[in-house]
């Protein structure tokens, strides 16, 4: 049985002992705390002795077979932080530690009665992948196919990755002839934050088309409705030690996608931040970077940003000498 106070150590479930250990402290939802209950720590992945398994695909293999529980250790083995599902038949499943986090955030229920065991029908799979990369999980998705060497046989291989930064299962949806309307959002671009005189400015450097877009003056929430249009979705967002704690706190931002920018005035700011990016990515310091205007507002679908100078202008902020629009266009009571 699972205990909360114990160690989870890595030769038991070939897993980091602290990574999963706090995502277990942090469940609340009563069914995935039920199920975390039956987790063995002392075996892999949690799931108990293998030579006694809870269903017959849990048994390791003898020869040249490779059973589900062999394929599924040697995929942890290679990405021991992140979740595994497996396609078995028509859906896709998890066992052990993984399945908890699929009861806990996707709405899912617990398979059968033995086993710490989920799962997802195949049309319901982005849906699920969806749920945990927006707490912050990647998941690694493996399909199987029909062995052409051995007739009846099924092999299984790792389709795709998925992360916060990338959530869309693109095999997925390739092979799902039924989607027609499929939406692939635009990847993030590194993001930087500075506060000067004149409100925020908000940096955004595409690291594969080589661009730097800079829009200056922003009120705060001008900036934060900048940073929604990814919808979470951030590999990294660089700010300045300017920046204070209780705006970072409002842009929902989560501490492993941070990287403060210490030692340098905020008008450097934006340089800084293309050398960072640029060591990051082994390029040369010479490599060129584009740095574009923004783009043409009257034709974008989303709203334009409110700039400082604007809004103290038109009355919206407080400012001495220039009357409350909102008195006015607002009635009172």
């Amino acid at each position: 049985m699972y205990s909360p106070n114990k160690s989870i150590g890595k030769k038991s479930l070939l897993i980091t002992d602290s990574f999963w250990q706090e995502k277990l402290d942090l469940l609340s939802h009563p069914s995935a705390i039920r199920i975390s209950e039956d987790l063995d720590a002392n075996r892999m992945l949690g799931i108990g002795d293998a030579d006694k398994p809870f269903w017959k695909g849990f048994k390791h293999s003898e020869g040249n077979k490779d059973s589900n529980i062999d394929f599924l250790i040697r995929v942890k083995k290679q990405h021991p932080e992140k979740i595994v599902i497996v396609q078995i038949g028509e859906f896709y499943e998890t066992w052990g530690i993984d399945s908890v986090f699929l009861v806990e955030y996707c709405g899912l229920n617990r398979m059968g009665r033995r086993g710490v065991r989920a799962g997802t029908p195949l049309t319901n799979i982005q849906k699920v992948l969806d749920d945990l990369t927006d707490v912050g999980f990647s998941v690694v998705i493996c399909e199987q196919a029909d062995d052409s060497l051995k007739n009846g046989r099924k092999t299984r291989f790792i389709a795709e990755i998925v992360t916060p930064s990338s959530p869309v299962y693109i095999h997925g949806l390739a092979m799902n002839t039924s989607r027609s309307d499929t939406f692939f959002p635009d990847s993030p671009p590194e993001f930087g934050l500075v506060f000067d005189k004149r409100g925020v400015t908000v940096v955004e450097i595409n690291p594969d088309l080589h661009t730097v877009l800079t829009l200056e003056g922003l009120t705060a929430e001008a900036a934060i409705a900048r940073l929604s249009r990814y919808g979470g979705r951030f590999s990294h967002v660089f700010y300045h030690e300017n920046v204070e704690q209780q705006f970072i706190d409002q842009c929902g931002l989560k501490y492993e996608h941070l990287i403060q920018v210490n030692s340098y005035l905020p008008r450097d700011f934006a340089q800084r931040m293309e050398e960072l990016i640029k060591m990051d990515l082994n390029l040369e310091a010479n490599c060129p970077f584009t740095h574009v205007h923004p783009i043409d507002h009257d034709n974008e679908i989303t709203p334009r940003p409110l700039y400082l100078n604007s809004a103290e202008q038109m009355g919206i902020l407080s400012e001495r000498g220039i009357p409350k629009l909102m008195d006015y266009l607002l009635t009172k009571g």
